[in-house]
């Protein structure tokens, strides 16, 4: 960061500002203040979840992200509860 006089930074930061935009969407921060899925039961009840995905590179793909990783999580300590299965 020294030697690059500021530029790698603000190119960091820059970065960091365009994915967050979607963050300060009236929509989005309604979408993410609540959840209507329990993580838990899409693993123990047979369940149907629809996703509409963005074209490739959209910022919105991060709350698909953000989805899945929650999902898996939820699956980790099903399975730890369930002897590993």
């Amino acid at each position: 960061f020294l030697s690059s006089g500021g530029n790698e930074m603000r190119s960091i930061l820059s970065t960091l500002k365009v994915h967050l935009r979607i963050f300060s969407s009236s929509g989005i921060a309604w979408l993410t203040s609540a959840s209507d899925i329990d993580p838990r039961r899409l693993l123990t009840e047979k369940t149907a979840l629809f996703l509409h995905v963005m074209d490739e590179g959209s910022p919105y793909n991060a709350l698909f992200s953000i989805l899945f990783d929650q999902i898996y999580k939820a699956a980790y300590i099903v399975a730890h509860e369930n002897g590993g299965k």
